[in-house]
């Protein structure tokens, strides 16, 4: 929906933004400076479980049985997802995998291990570009900017160390390993 109503990527934009703010890409340095297999491995697991996050929130509120918290959180997620996607129909970009790197050679400039290549594999057909696809570019979701991935989970670290839950000691940890992740990964600057 989001190519047709906005023609134009602002990925230019990002990078410039991006440039006043820091001086350099925090996304070139990180990941060539710290780029390992093993990271890289970990990291695309952790990218993978954003979805888990909000989900596990509420199982435990819902555990404790903490209705109007679970109520609120969701209330509060789907806001923040709400969000996103408006900012994608406002600033469309397909993001550095794209305008910094080249995306045919991510496996090779980012080895993982075992599960990186089909989780990664998994995360593209999501954004519309599986595998063998010609011009990926041309077909990847415009969701960028603001990153889904680290609203929502900022939202659900947020929540839980707000709602003073426990789960704060496994949110926030993972939370903060995910929204690394989604800069060393090359998915958002």
């Amino acid at each position: 929906m989001i190519k047709p109503i906005r023609i134009y990527d602002h990925d230019q934009m990002f990078i410039t933004i991006d440039r006043w703010l820091v001086r350099k890409l925090i996304q070139l340095t990180c990941s060539w400076q710290i780029s390992n297999p093993v990271l890289t491995e970990i990291l695309q697991i952790v990218y993978g479980m954003f979805y888990l996050l909000p989900i596990l929130l509420g199982l435990f509120l819902l555990r404790k049985k903490r209705y109007v918290a679970m109520d609120f959180s969701v209330f509060i997620v789907i806001y923040g997802f709400y969000l996103s996607y408006l900012g994608y129909f406002i600033w469309p970009g397909i993001g550095p995998r794209f305008t910094l790197h080249n995306f045919e050679t991510i496996n090779q400039d980012l080895p993982g291990l075992f599960l990186y290549k089909l989780s990664s594999e998994i995360v593209n057909s999501g954004e519309s570009i599986p595998a063998g696809t010609p011009n990926p570019a041309e077909v990847v979701q415009r969701d960028i900017f603001p990153s889904g991935h680290t609203m929502i989970t900022l939202i659900v670290m947020y929540l839980s160390f707000r709602l003073k839950s426990r789960s704060r000691f496994f949110f926030i940890p993972i939370g903060t390993l995910l929204i690394f992740s989604t800069v060393y990964l090359w998915y958002h600057m």
